[in-house]
């Protein structure tokens, strides 16, 4: 989903027009860079957290020289959703595999049937 398909199911899901969940959706993005920049952090109970973390500098090299350097850290945002927050299906194979034991599992990947 990006951002006019969010706004789309915004103004269906509320019943008002688009131009005003255009702006109700820029402002919640306007304010979740803000509580970025300013506190590393926003939080929305049962939906989940956007944190900003920083990875440290790294050894590397010039390309140009040969010589060895240090790279710069970079600040990358991620999200971490709340536990009651369903991310999606399964992964595909993961109660699959616990069901079968042994023997069965192994002729079902190999394609013969026991």
């Amino acid at each position: 989903m990006n951002l006019p398909d969010l706004i789309e199911a915004m103004a269906k899901a509320s019943g008002r027009p688009e131009a005003e969940c255009r702006r109700h959706a820029n402002a919640f993005i306007q304010a979740v860079r803000l509580g970025l920049r300013t506190d590393g952090e926003v939080a929305i109970r049962s939906f989940g957290a956007f944190v900003v973390d920083t990875s440290p500098a790294r050894p590397c090299r010039n390309f140009q020289t040969g010589e060895p350097m240090l790279s710069e850290p970079k600040r990358k945002i991620r999200f971490k959703p709340a536990p009651d927050v369903e991310t999606g299906p399964p992964h595909p194979f993961g109660a699959h595999r616990k069901r079968r034991a042994g023997a069965d599992h192994a002729a079902s990947l190999s394609g013969s049937s026991t």
